[in-house]
């Protein structure tokens, strides 16, 4: 229930983020919610996003009663820094998969609105490298910034915990023993080199990125409120 309620909250955020350029620019932006890949997209589909919460689309300038539309910007709600951290792999191959759109043809994606007709050129030029995400993906929240954020989530601390070692420490301590500290090396090198491993190695750099790319729904709004202030200004 938390997240359709944060859902709704950026979908109200980027219409009208949608509004405002589109007085700016003369253009026509739209927005669309729980925008569902075709399967006709050509490339490996397997554990990436195939749903986008909420999408900022520019009209192409095609024929207005058979519109074709750019994909501007990607918006993913989350309620919180730590389920967008754990989102963050998958939307990345999600990316990775809509760059394999051929260039020459229009792709009917399904969504909340209805059919929308996508431009193959615009989904091939979406990236998923570091320099270039910030400018098509959006992490939405509305809960609070992290005080003092965890280096490690829920599920990355649950694995270290349940490995046997640490199990093996933590009944010792429990029987009233004082074991050495040392009897945890194993864990640690199991996460250098275990593959298994991997992503809570990562996961501070995983969190980094993700804190970059989340704006809290105040400071979208007020973003918007700005770009209406400067326009009237001008």
């Amino acid at each position: 229930r938390r997240g359709i309620a944060v859902e709704a909250l950026a979908e109200q955020a980027i219409a009208a983020l949608a509004a405002q350029l589109a007085r700016r620019t003369g253009e026509i932006y739209r927005v669309a919610t729980s925008m569902r890949v075709p399967a006709s997209i050509p490339g490996n589909a397997d554990r990436a996003k195939t749903e986008w919460d909420v999408a900022l689309l520019r009209h192409s300038g095609s024929d207005a009663s058979d519109p074709l539309w750019d994909v501007c910007l990607l918006v993913e709600a989350k309620a919180s820094t730590d389920a967008a951290t754990t989102d963050l792999p998958r939307l990345l191959r999600g990316l990775r998969l809509l760059a394999h759109a051929d260039m020459q043809t229009t792709y009917v994606f399904e969504s909340h609105q209805g059919p929308v007709r996508l431009r193959g050129a615009a989904l091939a030029a979406l990236s998923a490298d570091d320099a270039d995400l910030a400018g098509t993906i959006l992490y939405f929240s509305d809960a609070p910034a992290d005080a003092a954020p965890r280096l490690l989530n829920a599920a990355g601390r649950m694995q270290l915990l349940s490995a046997q070692e640490s199990l093996d420490y933590a009944s010792s301590v429990a029987a009233g023993d004082a074991p050495d500290a040392s009897a945890l090396a194993p864990v640690w090198q199991q996460l250098l080199a275990s593959p298994r491993l991997s992503a809570v190695l990562n996961q501070f750099a995983l969190l980094r990125q993700v804190r970059d790319l989340m704006a809290h729904v105040d400071d979208v709004h007020a973003a918007i409120t700005r770009l209406d202030q400067d326009g009237v200004g001008a």
